[in-house]
């Protein structure tokens, strides 16, 4: 009978050490997640840093060697081009806020609708 007893109280314990250390890994998961798409942001922004200068420096090139068209040409899709990755990065980081402010709303919506149906049944009771 004392074995019973033990086994019983030991069980909540090993429990709740299972669910800590499923805890500190899911965080260890997510905290590695935001750490790499940090990097990989930053990498991003390096290479198209690297990129545009690139082709800056072919423009002016261009324009010192006598081509002045050629290097107008490409001086400007450079410029463009910068213009419309800051333009569509910023609808797309408008789009998400939309959509996870509207994922919020129906969550709560559901929640709600969730506790005025509890509601109806304790009072049904």
């Amino acid at each position: 009978m004392s074995d019973t007893k033990n086994c019983i109280r030991t069980r909540p314990e090993s429990f709740f050490e299972s669910f800590e250390k499923q805890g500190d890994h899911r965080r260890e998961l997510e905290t590695y997640h935001l750490r790499s798409n940090v990097h990989r942001s930053f990498s991003g922004l390096a290479a198209g840093f690297v990129v545009t200068l690139a082709f800056l420096a072919a423009a002016v090139y261009l324009v010192m060697n006598g081509y002045e068209v050629a290097g107008v040409i490409l001086g400007t899709v450079d410029l463009v081009a910068l213009v419309t990755v800051f333009v569509i990065g910023n609808q797309m980081v408008k789009t998400e806020r939309i959509e996870k402010t509207r994922l919020m709303q129906r969550d709560s919506k559901e929640e709600a609708d969730v506790r005025a149906a509890l509601d109806g049944d304790e009072q049904t009771k």
